[in-house]
């Protein structure tokens, strides 16, 4: 961003911005073990061609409607782990009130990229939180409260310890249970390896004439997709397929 352009979004974010974590439980796209924990920066206002412009400036996509009393409210919004760390890198050294919440969600989308290489949202699909990650859910929490000087809420610092504690306790308690689970031994119907498994339920298989199976890598699932595209069985497959699948280490 041009100096003027980073101005103004530091000053949007500053007054009518938020800049905090969307914690959600139940099945969603990004959850895990029924929990989802995500960045989030919000920019609201009255005016839609204010938005429009802070859209252009930051390069998203997204922008809600939202009908407050007599006035229509639109929201700029992303919950990017890359969007929000990349605007928080840029401006996070101009912003005043809220530089405390930046840098540490800031700290949470490095956490999030670091540990797992740096890989894109969609492969943080189904990835544990760690105790840190807890911690500064109930740090930005606090700060965006009424009593840690926020605007956001009127639940105290303590409450808030409590309501996070008890998050945390719920997860890992769910995470116990599925790591309590007993390892199931199975044939992989591609190449009739077998392996080990956690999985309570077998994935679909590609073979129309088989109600439900498994495969031991995701290469015997690509390979199977193929086969069945083709035309051939699994066995088909193989004799079609072997001096290819040899090298790889896959023995019929």
């Amino acid at each position: 961003m041009k100096s003027f352009e980073r101005g103004f979004i530091v000053g949007l974010i500053e007054g009518e911005g938020t800049i905090s974590l969307s914690v959600g439980k139940g099945k969603t796209r990004n959850s895990f073990l029924g929990l989802s924990i995500e960045p989030l920066i919000q920019i609201a206002n009255t005016s839609e061609e204010l938005i429009n412009k802070a859209n252009m400036i930051l390069g998203w996509r997204k922008r809600v409607i939202k009908r407050e009393k007599a006035k229509i409210l639109y929201l700029s919004i992303t919950r990017s782990i890359d969007l929000v760390q990349n605007v928080l890198e840029e401006i996070n050294c101009d912003l005043v009130s809220k530089k405390k919440r930046g840098e540490l969600l800031l700290e949470f989308c490095k956490i999030r990229k670091t540990k797992y290489k740096g890989k894109i949202r969609r492969r943080l699909k189904g990835v544990g939180y760690t105790d840190r990650e807890f911690e500064i859910v109930k740090e930005i929490a606090i700060l965006n409260s009424k009593n840690g000087k926020g605007t956001s809420t009127h639940i105290s610092p303590d409450e808030i310890t409590l309501n996070v504690e008890n998050l945390k306790k719920d997860y890992l308690a769910s995470k116990e249970r599925i790591l309590l689970q007993k390892f199931v031994t199975r044939k992989c119907l591609f190449c009739g390896k077998e392996f080990i498994t956690t999985r309570g339920k077998l994935t679909s298989a590609y073979n129309k004439n088989i109600k439900g199976g498994s495969f031991c890598t995701r290469r015997c699932n690509g390979y199977a997709w193929k086969a069945k595209q083709l035309g051939l069985t699994f066995e088909q497959a193989r004799v079609k397929w072997i001096d290819k699948l040899r090298p790889i280490g896959i023995c019929f």
